[in-house]
């Protein structure tokens, strides 16, 4: 029989109790202020050991569970932390690299290739290796069934006579299907495809448009097809092929927007112009600013409870008025990194919104926890 290590207890399957170097009872776990239901019983189970537990019931301590669940959190907050510092440095890294394909000297990068048969002053300025699709729209004839009048007679086995006239029915319809793949090579003449049995091409002259997205980029043709790449993210491509076509190799001395819009202010101006009006805290190192909007939580959750349709239009207002006020910022000062969070309370512990690039991270309102507060499921929101 097995026996528990530190008071000689029988252990059984219901009261042994797994800890990091072996088995000891429940009446010993008990005695260091240890319970199953704790919310981190088995990873606490985990960090202790024979001789740990032994040194507290000698010295008739207890662990110190307030502590063991501050220090969780704080680790996975630092973790959480670290997590975001390192996105925000690839999403730096990342824009950075974006505005020098916009303004930089593109011969700079201009190289040659083994992979394909240049031309005479052709150089290779990007590529995108793997297997990429390349996506041409075909269509298609579907023969479903036949309409017109007709009628077969058996006159004999496995013989049939037919009157009458009738006519095969057909639909015809397109869709993209991928016609070639392979590496993509984009040079200052052309668009190459080369793949192991396959091979594609595109001249720069024949383009007249392309669209990006965060899986390919469409290429419009003045003649023939129009062409869709995937499995990629295609800005870049789609800077690149936006300057070669119009043959802007050189480099600007800034990036030259479209709209011509004027400066903008720093985000230090923007914070001063919003701590006029509401509580601001700028996090520099972490990118982030918070700003105070106050709401009545509990207010919010009468209207849910008692006039639902009012309630769907105040959060309306509130969400509609909160993406308005990020995209005043971001025509007005230079947020470009920055996370924008709305809190609902003068101790920033009510997030409501949280804005990243002006998209929408997250809000309160579509928020489970806070949901359930609302039809009373919890008692609290976070």
């Amino acid at each position: 029989m097995k026996k528990c290590p530190i008071d000689g207890r029988t252990l059984l399957v219901f009261n042994e109790v797994k800890i990091k170097d072996g088995l000891i009872c429940t009446h010993c776990r008990n005695e260091i202020g240890l319970a199953s239901s704790d919310n981190d019983y088995y990873q606490i189970c985990q960090s202790l050991t024979v001789a740990k537990v032994q040194n507290l019931i000698a010295n008739n301590s207890t662990l110190d569970l307030q502590k063991i669940h501050k220090e969780k959190e704080e680790k996975q907050q630092a973790k959480i932390a670290a997590q975001e510092e390192k996105q925000r440095l690839a999403d730096q890294r990342q824009r950075e690299k974006l505005n020098w394909l916009k303004i930089g000297d593109l011969t700079e990068i201009a190289h040659g290739t083994n992979k394909v048969i240049l031309h005479k002053n052709e150089y290779v300025f990007y590529e995108v290796t793997g297997d990429v699709p390349w996506y041409e729209e075909r269509i298609h004839t579907e023969r479903s069934g036949y309409s017109g009048m007709g009628v077969s007679f058996r006159v004999a086995k496995g013989i049939y006579i037919h009157s009458g006239r009738s006519y095969p029915r057909t639909k015809k319809y397109t869709q993209n299907e991928i016609v070639h793949s392979g590496e993509i090579l984009l040079t200052n003449k052309r668009l190459l495809l080369a793949g192991s049995n396959d091979s594609a091409q595109i001249n720069l002259s024949s383009i007249v448009n392309v669209t990006p997205y965060t899986d390919g980029i469409t290429i419009q043709k003045s003649r023939g097809k129009d062409v869709t790449l995937g499995d990629f993210d295609g800005e870049e491509l789609a800077i690149l092929l936006t300057r070669l076509v119009s043959k802007d190799l050189y480099a600007h001395s800034s990036y030259e927007n479209p709209n011509n819009t004027p400066s903008k202010a720093s985000i230090d101006n923007l914070v001063q112009n919003l701590s006029k009006d509401f509580i601001v805290r700028k996090n520099e190192q972490q990118h982030v600013l918070d700003i105070v909007v106050e709401l009545d939580i509990s207010e919010l959750k009468s209207i849910y409870l008692y006039t639902y349709e009012k309630y769907n239009d105040t959060i309306e207002a509130i969400t509609n008025n909160a993406c308005d006020a990020v995209q005043s910022f971001e025509n007005n000062a230079n947020i470009t990194g920055y996370i924008i969070k709305f809190y609902a309370d003068k101790d920033f512990k009510n997030l409501t919104f949280q804005f990243r690039d002006g998209q929408m991270e997250y809000s309160l309102f579509t928020d489970l926890k806070f949901i359930n507060y609302l039809n009373d499921i919890d008692n609290k929101t976070d």
